[in-house]
């Protein structure tokens, strides 16, 4: 896995037309949750980007199990190509509630593991999960989604791909740039 772009936000149907300006024609896209419009929403006006993979961003932040699962096959059944399950930010305000978490990034992997064994995704629809970079734990927790059946893991910007990654499995890792 090389390089995916990643848009984090999209807030208007302005960011996904500025988006041929801003992407290669073959690049993969990952699309993130964090604006106030849902990529969902705009599947198809994001498979006419480019060429390259879409990927969709799950992030798993205040969302229950069923809406999880919802997410994973409405993103399989709109066109994208896989699906990246990520914890979200953990940071709060004052006046915001403490953010929930029905299922952790393992959790989820697993549900959608099982949406694709049992027919409810397609075989062929990817599934990644977003990871921090580093060494120890980093490289142990990365182990478990590989053989757990993660198709690939995505780590934030230059970070070191190497020491997230298992020593047979540096193909399976790729690198987040944003847009």
């Amino acid at each position: 896995m090389d390089t995916v772009r990643y848009l984090p936000t999209i807030n208007s149907a302005a960011d996904i037309d500025a988006l041929p300006n801003r992407l290669k024609t073959e690049e993969p896209l990952l699309v993130g949750e964090y604006g106030s419009l849902n990529p969902l929403a705009f599947a198809t006006a994001i498979r006419n980007v480019n060429s390259g993979k879409k990927f969709y961003e799950l992030i798993l932040r205040n969302k229950n199990r069923e809406l999880v699962e919802s997410s994973i096959c409405t993103a399989a059944a709109v066109g994208f190509d896989g699906v990246v399950i990520a914890s979200g930010a953990f940071n709060k305000s004052d006046t915001m509630g403490k953010p929930v978490y029905d299922l952790d990034q393992a959790q989820a992997l697993l549900l959608a593991i099982s949406l694709r064994r049992t027919g409810k995704i397609p075989s062929g629809f990817a599934l990644g999960v977003r990871s921090a970079g580093g060494n120890g734990a980093v490289r142990e927790r990365n182990s478990f989604y590989l053989r757990e059946g993660a198709d690939f893991i995505l780590i934030t910007g230059s970070a070191n791909t190497g020491a997230a990654a298992p020593t047979d499995s540096a193909d399976k890792i790729g690198t987040i740039s944003e847009l």
